[in-house]
């Protein structure tokens, strides 16, 4: 069950807060091979990657349905009430 008061709690005394079983294990291998996909595509056209860690700047315009991990119903949940309405995030997204 989503408890909006403990993820708050988790956020203000650990800076972390853990959504469980949020995406199911076939959505999360299913986004994997798309993140790995661009990868291999890097490195068969030789585009440079980052040696010290593997990170695509905006992998979005890479894979347009990579954007449907940007919103979260419930993190944003989460933001609006830690952040609060009258904050700059919350001015973009009070219809929601």
């Amino acid at each position: 069950m989503f408890s909006l008061k403990k993820h708050i709690q988790d956020l203000k005394v650990n800076g972390i807060t853990y959504l469980p079983k949020e995406y199911s294990n076939k959505k999360i291998s299913y986004y994997k091979n798309k993140f790995e996909k661009i990868v291999r595509d890097f490195k068969k056209k030789k585009t440079p990657l980052n040696p010290e860690c593997q990170m695509i700047r905006n992998p979005y315009r890479h894979d347009l349905e990579l954007s449907n991990l940007i919103y979260n119903k419930k993190v944003d949940q989460i933001l609006k009430n830690l952040i609060g309405r009258g904050s700059y995030f919350s001015q973009f997204n009070n219809n929601k």
